[in-house]
C-alpha cells in the first residue's frame, strides 16, 4: 500500500513540475491549507473549495488533469473533499 502511494505521489510530483505556475501555486495553497491543524475538517473543505471555485477555467482544467487519483485529500475522495462512491 505504501509502494502504491509513493507511485502516485512521484506521478503527481511529475506532473506538477510540469504544470502552469498558477497551478503550482494552487497546490501549495492547499497544502497549506491541508497542513493547517487549527481548521476542522469541514473548514479545510471550504477553504479548498473556495480556492478551487475561484481559479480560472484553465487552471481548473489543468488541475484537474494533474490531481492525484483519489484526490488530495486522501484515499476515496475528490479535489474537494467529498467522498467518492
Amino acid at each position: 500500500m505504501e509502494t502504491l502511494r509513493s507511485e502516485k505521489r512521484a506521478k503527481f510530483e511529475e506532473k506538477l513540475k510540469n504544470s502552469s505556475e498558477e497551478t503550482k501555486k494552487h497546490f501549495s495553497k492547499v497544502k497549506e491549507i491541508k497542513n493547517d491543524s487549527s481548521l476542522t475538517r469541514a473548514q479545510t473543505h471550504e477553504k479548498i473549495k473556495a480556492l478551487f471555485d475561484a481559479l480560472p477555467d484553465k487552471v481548473k482544467e489543468e488541475v484537474n488533469s494533474i490531481k492525484p487519483h483519489c484526490g488530495p485529500c486522501g484515499s476515496g475522495h475528490d479535489h474537494h473533499g467529498r467522498h467518492q462512491h
